[in-house]
């Protein structure tokens, strides 16, 4: 008994002693997040909104050996309106998606600058429904994440810029006549501020 408590607190204590940080992420797209104009020949086009910005907080294990496990909690608002070639707008719609990624960082050095590597996976889900009839094919979604940057360490504070790649399994919104899909691979820029 007393090998098995020795083992576990050999173990263990170094987990609980590692520092927990937290902050805020925020993220802008590099590509198209809601892709548009996929048919010419339809009269009815949309427009989107090109505020795609996630932002939410995020936690931090800080583990040994300069790995890290990290989860966030990012929302993301879309809208965007139907048009005819008059142009008439028929309708506006909006959306929010709240992203959930949980990744392990890899650190590969020490001091102020620190760059790293992510991987990992995110659960995705549509809410804030407005105006939206045949559009959502999947409420939620799955993918797998990956991306790199360099932590900067000013005392207490962590700036992290970051370019994050997410694919997704499924297209969460996609018009039952092919006009407007969300795009299933995203990059962002990322970056984050926190403790």
């Amino acid at each position: 008994m007393f090998k098995v408590f020795a083992v576990f607190a050999v173990v263990v204590t170094p987990m609980v002693a590692q520092p927990l940080g937290m902050g805020l992420k925020v993220g802008f797209p590099l590509n198209d997040v809601l892709r548009t104009g996929l048919s010419t020949t339809n009269p009815v086009k949309y427009v989107t909104d090109a505020k795609n910005t996630l932002i939410g907080p995020y936690i931090e294990f800080h583990l040994p050996g300069g790995l890290g496990i990290e989860a966030d909690a990012l929302h993301r608002s879309y809208s965007y309106q139907q048009t005819t070639t008059a142009p008439i707008a028929l309708g506006a719609s909006s959306v929010g998606a709240w992203e959930f990624p949980v990744t392990l960082k890899v650190r590969f050095a020490s001091g102020v600058f620190r760059p790293f590597v992510e991987g990992g996976v995110t659960y995705g889900r549509i809410t804030d429904i407005t105006n939206i009839v045949n559009d959502i094919q999947h409420k939620s979604n799955f993918g797998l994440v990956g991306g790199g940057g360099i932590e900067i360490k000013l005392g207490p504070l962590r700036i992290s810029p970051s370019a994050r790649y997410t694919g997704w399994t499924v297209k969460s919104l996609q018009n039952p006549a092919g006009l407007l899909e969300t795009n299933r691979s995203l990059w962002n820029v990322m970056v984050g501020v926190g403790f």
